[in-house]
């Protein structure tokens, strides 16, 4: 291997990582929203289903972005939408360092 290609491929590996870091900042809040409100939706099928088993009428669960958002800020403060942050930034770089 020569020393362009290595500076090549160095220089495709900085890129990388910082392209899935800066991606990874941004869109973390959306993936962790989307989330919560799959999980929600599976506590509650299966709150209902129970419900249904024993007679019991339940008035659907009114969960939504907006709600969803409010309690993590509550509970956690804005910084808690970058929950799991690092976790995915040392993956990507793992995965970078290992295929390069």
């Amino acid at each position: 291997m020569s020393k362009i290609d290595k500076k090549n491929s160095a220089l495709h590996l900085t890129g990388g990582a910082l392209s899935g870091m800066t991606a990874c900042v941004i869109l973390q809040p959306l993936d962790l929203i989307k989330t919560r409100l799959q999980q929600q939706r599976q506590d509650h099928l299966a709150f209902l289903k129970e419900a249904k088993q024993k007679g019991l009428k339940v008035s659907p669960q009114k969960s939504n972005i907006y709600s969803t958002i409010k309690d993590i800020v509550n509970t956690n403060g804005y910084s808690g939408l970058w929950r799991g942050t690092v976790p995915t930034i040392m993956r990507i770089g793992i995965i970078l360092f290992y295929f390069s």
